[in-house]
């Protein structure tokens, strides 16, 4: 099962915690079991990899715990390092000056870093991996984008299900759009490169339902109970109607706009204050407008192709979760303790350095990018 819900209460409004503390308690003693409830809507990859790395290692389970945990917040650390970088390179000390002060200061990357029922680097794998392919490759090749696709999603669906996946498959066009933009691509390009990534994410999303299909065919011993659950957990979870699932119906029948309001108006964006995301979008439109109008006014502007690319990327991005807020409105309900994660999948990482970049530009009154 993992510690991905140990937090809150399971999508029927059931107490978790009995349940969980009783799984780790299990494991730290070496308690033997004679039934299990099997999690039906991952695959599990991380948990066979946490596993296989139990069964060799020589130390006690709790040191197993502590270990896992770290490799988890380390793989997420180094990702996050990676697209610092990347920051850095393409816009210079601004940009990654705010990125590092806003994910230092985020509690989700804290408390998610660590988690191994997300395994949180996974989330965020298709951006690294195309943020990594574009900037390597002049010259991009369909099969190539293919590829990366196909392999980022399904790796990210493997190890960690099909939580967040609208948000972690969208932002992996990010990068393109910002690509797009910076080098002036023409629409056929544009489009047909949208189509390429399209076909190597839901050929990744097919494969990952056949393989988890398979699984519940072999825990049911149904094929078609199988494929059952597998429309029950998507129904109950996006739109489906409250009557089919009454244990799930305050969910579903919540309004969309009431779902997307709780997502704006709460949260601690920034640790120990209580700023909201609303109050950090209206700063971050606030700041593109100022851009706008500093530009306008400018005389003589130098080229800040970069810097427009980056604020049109960033707008975009927040597309992925208020999309995955509509649609999944049933699990992003039940699971705000959870779901704000969501903000930064891409937005608020474009966001904060988005910020720097601008401040950067405007405090210099020239192009002080690389």
């Amino acid at each position: 099962m993992g510690d991905g819900e140990i937090y809150g209460k399971n999508e029927a409004g059931e107490d978790n915690q009995a349940f969980y503390d009783h799984q780790y308690e299990a494991y730290f003693k070496g308690m033997a079991f004679e039934k299990f409830e099997a999690y039906g809507s991952q695959t599990g990859m991380q948990a066979m990899l946490f596993g296989a790395l139990d069964a060799l290692s020589p130390l006690a389970p709790v040191e197993n715990m502590r270990i896992f945990r770290i490799l988890a917040a380390l793989s997420f650390a180094a990702l996050l390092t990676y697209l610092l970088a990347w920051f850095l390179n393409e816009f210079g000390w601004g940009a990654a000056l705010f990125l590092f002060a806003g994910s230092v200061a985020t509690p989700a990357f804290v408390l998610f870093g660590r988690n191994l029922f997300y395994f949180t680097a996974f989330l965020f794998l298709p951006l690294a991996a195309h943020t990594y392919y574009l900037s390597r490759r002049a010259a991009n090749a369909p099969h190539e984008i293919l590829l990366v696709a196909f392999f980022s999603v399904l790796a990210k669906i493997l190890f960690n299900g099909f939580d967040f996946i609208l948000p972690s498959i969208l932002m992996l066009g990010i990068p393109y759009v910002y690509y797009a933009r910076r080098d002036q691509w023409t629409l056929r390009k544009f489009t047909q490169t949208v189509i390429v990534l399209t076909a190597g994410t839901a050929a990744a999303v097919a494969v990952s339902l056949l393989i988890l299909w398979a699984q519940l065919w072999i825990y049911h011993h149904d094929p078609a109970q199988a494929a059952q659950y597998i429309i029950n957990t998507f129904n109950r979870r996006t739109l489906g109607n409250p009557e089919q699932y009454p244990a799930y119906a305050l969910s579903l029948e919540a309004n969309v706009w009431d779902v997307l309001k709780m997502y704006f108006e709460r949260g601690g964006v920034i640790a120990q204050t209580r700023i909201r995301f609303m109050d950090v979008f209206a700063a971050y439109g606030a700041l593109t407008l100022i851009y706008i109008l500093a530009r306008a006014f400018q005389k003589n502007a130098p080229s800040a192709a970069r810097a427009n690319a980056l604020i049109g990327a960033t707008w975009a991005s927040m597309l992925a979760p208020l999309i995955w807020f509509a649609i999944f409105k049933g699990q992003a309900f039940m699971h705000p303790h959870t779901n704000f994660l969501s903000w930064y999948m891409p937005f608020m990482i474009y966001g904060y350095a988005m910020c720097g970049c601008i401040l950067q530009n405007l405090l210099f009154q020239k192009s002080t990018l690389p």
